[in-house]
């Protein structure tokens, strides 16, 4: 089979250039057209099969063969006249070139660069007007793809494919450029200019500030990120400035020179071109595409290319392979069909759960917080470089005195945002960027507020903020709150990103602890430490906490270690503390902070870039919780939800959820990250030079893998839906 496709093709091609090239005995060219013409052959024919068909790799099977010999016959028929359209050119062409080249000869027989335009301007203000665009788009996507590469330890920036795309991507502005109408060429102009500088600068900021790329799921929080602005101001360097100018320079001259091309000839676009142009386009992308490396294996898929052109759950590894444009195109693509489309079905749910179903059984904790109310403090930005006794005393007192879950990560992969941990804390679901939107459609009747709901308990939220940052109000209504209290939108009496007001105001402190409720469930989201971390954070400069970035941070987790001391002290004197459960957990790492390097080395790192660091998760209930030190277990943010259930004796069954209760003893030791990658214990897959070969690893990563493509069926499917339906048609 493997020889029928690569003789046919070449047999027939050779047929048509001895007839079109007979009367010509340049033999040397003509091999050499007929070697180009072979290699773009193959290259095409593979890469549009194998991107057509899905045939990831070459199996010569009679259905790929066939495939592949139409689509080599074509081209086989088609190229031998390209190349010949290309000589006859060359031909007319070349005494037309040397020509211009003596116009730019002066007097003393020596090449003058001026004269050379003076006597050829149009066809050098046709040159600058291509090569001042072709620099704008390679300059914004080598430098966004060296940042994203050194961030992600993804790729290379050898990589063939996104220079392709990145050339595809002009072209066809280029096309717009020149044949649209005058006006709409301008404005089509003005506006791939704006956005190609916006998106460079936001993926620039968004990698170098969360370690992460921008994606289109990032708009919905907008508004959230334009307040925090000064985060910009650290890393704007000289070398960037610079960078910007030169783009933005770029662009003003391809935008003059574009009016001078237009003007110097009429320009017309018949469908013949159209049509070249189409399948010079349709040929380069899925060729383009074709060269990504991928494999059918289940475990190694995540460390090959093509798995983050097809997914965006890594979105700066998707950057890193693919270039800025064809990232951002794809990225829109995958955001609007991603609303519309499902992912698996019912039945592929059925048998993942199946493949992983356990049956609940009592352990040493079950029901060790049963009837006790529960007040879940999730910490804006608190890592390990603020507990401490100093900054700290509170929290460092109950990680002491209680049970302390050293080894716990954000279920995002480096950065992360405070929603993300939200969500999975409280539904038992990873936040999946791919089906982002579905997140609101779905149900949620397993949610931790709704199964305390169940038994009785009176459950509440409590933020800061608007209810509209993040869609907080929707969502926490979704996942089953009786009350959600957003300060800014109720109040006006409230100090700006001051955690303390949380407990010490008593109109606030009952919205966490309701008077004359015999059980309650409450979430605190606190906002205190949330960047920036220089002088321009208010709450630094008055407080003049701004010798450093650690210094500020300091001195905001402070604020939210007051309110941690006050709502004890309260809880304390109303006599309740005792039958009141405390879980406070970090939201992520404080991912805008310039740590010193001997903080940098000192926190738990599990990556080779130090991006993904250790978070506290701590258990506090005063006459239950002993002083323990949990550094043997791996904690998930996933395995939040059926742990909490299990410690206060609240049935549920386990199938209904990714994570798996702490405690259990099937609980799996490994830390699952919603790009695929995972952490054991003992080595970080996404790190460089891992040893991907062993046993381990390919249990590991097939875990990891199913487990996540399960929560996006979930979510895709609304399958918690249909299982509410089939449990309540059973009772």
């Amino acid at each position: 089979m493997e020889l029928l496709c690569m003789f046919c093709p070449a047999f027939l091609s050779l047929a048509i250039y001895l007839k079109l090239f007979e009367k010509e005995k340049n033999y040397i060219k003509e091999l050499s057209y007929y070697f180009i013409n072979n290699l773009i052959i193959n290259f095409i024919c593979l890469g549009v099969v194998r991107f057509l068909f899905n045939q990831n790799k070459l199996n010569f099977t009679a259905s790929f063969t066939i495939k592949y010999l139409l689509l080599a016959s074509f081209l086989a028929i088609i190229l031998p006249f390209c190349f010949k359209k290309l000589d006859t050119l060359f031909t007319k062409y070349s005494p037309v070139v040397n020509e211009m080249i003596n116009k730019g000869i002066d007097k003393n027989g020596k090449f003058s660069i001026k004269k050379f335009y003076k006597k050829n301007r149009i066809f050098c203000e046709r040159l600058i007007f291509i090569l001042s665009g072709l620099l704008l788009f390679s300059i914004i996507d080598i430098i966004i793809r060296v940042v994203a590469i050194k961030i992600s330890v993804f790729s290379s920036i050898l990589s063939i494919t996104p220079a392709i795309m990145t050339l595809l991507y002009f072209f066809i502005f280029l096309l717009l450029q020149y044949f649209l109408p005058k006006l709409w060429s301008k404005i089509i102009s003005i506006i791939v200019y704006v956005l190609s500088i916006a998106l460079f600068i936001t993926h620039y900021f968004m990698l170098e500030i969360k370690a992460e790329a921008f994606s289109m799921n990032e708009l919905t929080n907008a508004s959230e990120g334009v307040k925090f602005l000064n985060f910009l101001l650290d890393k704007i360097t000289i070398w960037f400035v610079l960078v910007v100018i030169i783009i933005i320079f770029l662009a003003v001259i391809n935008y003059i020179f574009l009016k001078k091309v237009r003007k110097s000839k009429k320009l017309k676009f018949t469908w013949k071109k159209g049509l070249i142009c189409l399948i010079i386009i349709i040929l380069a992308h899925t060729g383009g595409v074709s060269l990504l490396p991928t494999t059918n294996d289940t475990w190694e898929i995540i460390n090959k290319p093509r798995y983050y052109y097809d997914n965006f759950v890594n979105p700066k590894k998707s950057l890193a392979t693919l270039g800025i444009y064809e990232y951002t195109v794809r990225d829109v693509y995958l955001s609007i069909v991603g609303n519309f489309t499902k992912f698996g079905n019912e039945d592929e749910i059925e048998k993942n759960v199946n493949k992983y179903s356990t049956d609940k059984e009592k352990n040493d904790y079950t029901g060790i917080f049963k009837d006790k109310n529960l007040i879940m403090i999730m910490m804006e930005s608190i890592d390990y470089a603020t507990v401490d006794s100093k900054s700290m005393p509170t929290l460092t007192r109950l990680t002491n005195e209680g049970w302390n879950f050293s080894k716990r990560y954000s279920a995002l992969s480096s950065g992360g945002s405070t929603i993300n941990t939200e969500y999975v804390s409280q539904s038992g679901l990873l936040y999946d960027l791919n089906y982002y939107n579905n997140i609101f459609r779905n149900n949620y009747d397993y949610s931790l507020p709704n199964m305390f709901n169940s038994k009785d308990y009176k459950t509440s939220s409590i933020h800061e903020n608007y209810g509209t940052y993040y869609n907080r109000q929707k969502l926490h209504s979704l996942l089953g709150f009786d009350e959600s209290y957003f300060l800014k939108d109720i109040t006006e009496d409230l100090k700006e990103f001051d955690d303390e007001q949380l407990a010490a105001k008593d109109e606030f402190y009952r919205m966490i602890v309701p008077k004359n409720e015999d059980k309650f469930m409450s979430l605190i989201v606190t906002i205190s430490g949330h960047g920036p971390y220089d002088s321009s954070n208010d709450s630094c400069a008055k407080a003049k906490r701004t010798k450093n970035d650690l210094d500020c941070l300091n001195y905001l987790a402070n604020r939210t270690d007051k309110m941690i001391e006050t709502l004890i002290k309260k809880l304390d004197k109303e006599g309740i503390l005792e039958d009141t459960v405390l879980i406070l957990y970090t939201d992520h790492q404080a991912y805008s902070l310039n740590y010193p390097e001997e903080y940098l080395n000192s926190l738990p790192t599990i990556d080779s870039n130090h991006n993904i660091k250790a978070i506290p998760f701590v258990i506090y209930n005063k006459g239950t919780t002993d002083s323990k030190l949990f550094d043997n277990i791996l904690v998930n943010d996933i395995d939040m939800v059926p742990t909490i259930l299990n410690l206060f004796d609240i049935d549920y069954d386990p199938d209904n959820y990714i994570g798996v209760d702490l405690f259990s003893k099937d609980h799996k030791n490994l830390i699952l990250f919603s790009d695929y990658t995972w952490y054991d214990g003992n080595i970080y897959s996404g790190n460089k030079d891992v040893d991907n070969t062993t046993e381990d690893y390919k249990a590991n990563s097939e875990y990891t893998a199913d487990k996540i493509n399960l929560n996006s069926m979930i979510l895709s499917n609304n399958y918690y839906k249909s299982v509410s339906k089939r449990e309540i048609k059973r009772d």
